[in-house]
């Protein structure tokens, strides 16, 4: 079938009647021209946006009927593919009318690190009856991680705001307002349907008889998988399976097309749970004491609750502290050479206004001792060992609340200047909470610097999928052994906490044996 014939079978009805969308969406279909290229043709920004999303809409139609892929998901994927366009002032392609005069703004998928399928709105920047333009900011989100901004995508008037401020648990496209000439579209219903659902299961619950044959049912085998076949898996299905050590080929998807979702997942995961009573008894968490109940009287504390951040640090790192072999390794570094170096490159630097700072230099030594011995730029993962191409090398900032490790991607590739414009750039906006959630997820290595405290060593939590993590401590003045006598050295403690199932005590070693003079004598960086 030819690109031609295969754009016309794929076209909706409901939005090939319009001859000059057609022919732009052609264009992308099967020429694949670039947005630039097509963009002056279009003197209206809003024209030029609708035809955007209606190529969009095209094209995701042809992959859902093609690939059996999500037609939403498709549509939201491609719009964000089209990195060109800054504001999209157009009608809404999952309306029920072509051209509907309002819509209902909905919680963006902001991809956050806990458990739930949403954030929890700090602030709703527009109230009732307020007049919004497509493009402008009508709440903020709060992720674990991030604080993201919900912008219209319509014109008109706020009837009505759906979610109140400070809620949580907003799942990811729960309708949050309502704008004008949406007076059709029904508002979210009550938390108390839930109840009559429960009422309803309470009632049609079948006997005990019934319940029995019904569990002695055997459950439908999942289709064969072939070697190389893509698996469709929503991302908290694929998380959730990997922690429980369940294989996504085994499972059977009962989502749309087959996809595999968390339901799936738990459902198997239950199923297994009866590998031992022992295993079962030893992977339940322990039970957690009241302060009450352990001697603390009631109202001599104030308790501040815990928000979607604390949640998730709390989970992820007792996870990780309990499940993963970790053991450390610590050398002292002595810097006099790195200072002095600092002091000359920022003298350098100093008419771009950039300045480089200790952390910088161990970034970048890090990030070159990874490449001398990529074996410590891995990752465990029960199909293997996944040794990563680039070192993107996570760090440790403080911010209130909890602290975040945005990522500097491929550090190896980039100057001291490079990394300290954009290691000052992230840690501003991390403490902001203004990050996205690619700038701070899928690192391979971290680092956590606590000298600036006078701290000086300590040992980090490695952060999964990450096969180490290094703890820097701060740099003062030791007497050292030099031959028969003993000088004063500035001198700095690292430590190097390593996941024993990926960087064994040889391999980590080796890493620090690579570091340690890239540090002491920066110049060997440039080797």
């Amino acid at each position: 079938m030819s690109q031609s014939e295969d754009f016309k079978l794929h076209t909706p009805d409901s939005v090939a009647a319009d001859p000059q969308a057609v022919e732009f969406t052609r264009m992308w279909w099967s020429r694949g021209e670039p947005v630039m290229s097509i963009k002056p043709a279009f003197k209206d920004p809003a024209e030029y946006g609708r035809m955007l999303a209606i190529a969009a809409r095209h094209m995701a139609h042809g992959y859902s009927v093609r690939h059996g892929q999500d037609e939403r998901e498709a549509y939201h994927r491609i719009l964000q593919g089209m990195s060109d366009v800054i504001k999209l002032t157009t009608p809404r392609p999952w309306s029920k009318t072509p051209n509907p005069e309002a819509s209902n703004d909905r919680h963006p998928d902001a991809r956050p690190v806990a458990h739930h399928g949403g954030g929890q709105p700090l602030q709703m920047a527009r109230q009732g009856r307020d007049t919004v333009s497509a493009g402008d900011v009508i709440a903020e989100i709060e992720t674990d991680k991030a604080t993201m901004e919900v912008e219209a995508v319509d014109e008109g008037e706020v009837l009505e705001i759906l979610v109140a401020e400070g809620a949580e648990g907003v799942k990811v496209n729960t309708p949050i307002a309502r704008l004008s000439g949406d007076e059709a579209a029904p508002a979210p219903k009550k938390k108390d349907e839930p109840k009559a659902e429960a009422k309803a299961e309470e009632k049609a619950e079948p006997r005990p008889e019934a319940r029995a044959e019904k569990a002695e049912a055997p459950k439908a085998s999942p289709a064969p998988v072939k070697d190389g076949e893509r698996i469709f898996a929503s991302p908290l299905a694929r998380r959730l399976a990997k922690d429980a050590g369940l294989d996504l080929k085994s499972l059977k998807g009962t989502g749309p097309h087959g996809r595999i979702v968390k339901a799936d997942v738990e459902s198997a995961d239950k199923g297994g749970a009866a590998k031992g009573a022992t295993a079962a008894a030893s992977g339940e968490p322990r039970k957690v004491l009241s302060l009450e109940q352990q001697g603390i009287a009631p109202g001599s504390y104030d308790l501040i609750p815990l928000d979607g951040m604390r949640k998730a640090i709390a989970r992820r790192l007792t996870d990780s502290f309990r499940d993963v072999p970790h053991f450390p390794l610590v050398i002292d570094c002595e810097i006099d050479g790195l200072l002095a170096a600092r002091a000359q490159v920022n003298a350098m630097l100093e008419p771009q206004g950039i300045k480089v700072s200790v952390n910088d230099f161990v970034m970048k030594a890090v990030a070159m001792a990874l490449k001398a011995v990529p074996e410590a730029n891995a990752s465990y993962t029960p199909e293997g060992i996944a040794m990563h191409h680039h070192a993107d090398v996570a760090m440790a900032v403080a911010i209130d609340g909890g602290l975040i490790t945005p990522i500097i991607r491929k550090a190896e590739t980039k100057s001291l200047a490079e990394i300290a414009t954009e290691s000052k750039d992230l840690a501003k906006r991390a403490r902001d909470r203004k990050l996205k959630p690619d700038e701070f997820q899928g690192g391979t290595f971290s680092v956590s610097n606590l000298g600036m405290f006078g701290i000086k060593s300590f040992a980090s939590i490695i952060n999964e999928p990450q096969g180490a993590i290094m703890s820097v401590g701060a740099g003062e003045k030791r007497p050292v052994v030099r031959g028969d006598r003993i000088e004063i050295a500035t001198v700095m403690t690292v430590t190097l906490t390593c996941d024993h199932r990926v960087v064994d005590g040889a391999v980590g070693a080796r890493f620090l044996q690579a570091f340690k003079p890239m540090i002491e004598n920066p110049v060997t960086m440039l080797a």
